[in-house]
């Protein structure tokens, strides 16, 4: 954490991630996955965060969990109830969804 170049280059390298989420998320509708009225770059970074977490606890634990199953209990818990969006992701008109699910 001594190096002032590298921790900025990470920084920014961060910030401009958690900013492409963040535009997928106000490009799409995300009114069916999200509470109405939810700011999308707080959405971005609680989002970046979860992920962070989990890939930490997973490589912390030794890669004792199935990564993929671990997330979709978290992003069920993250978004609304399936039932509150009648339509897929492939109804949404917006394609970059996929990489979430």
């Amino acid at each position: 954490m001594g190096d002032r170049q590298l921790n900025r280059k990470a920084f920014n390298a961060i910030n401009n991630y958690i900013a492409y989420i963040a535009q997928i998320f106000r490009s799409c509708d995300a009114s069916r996955y999200f509470r109405e009225g939810t700011d999308p770059a707080c959405s971005a970074l609680i989002f970046y965060s979860l992920l962070q977490f989990l890939v930490n606890s997973w490589t912390l634990s030794g890669y004792s969990f199935d990564l993929e199953s671990r997330f979709d209990s978290v992003w069920s818990s993250y978004t609304l109830p399936q039932q509150a969006r009648e339509t897929d992701i492939q109804d949404s008109g917006c394609t970059q969804w996929k990489w979430i699910r």
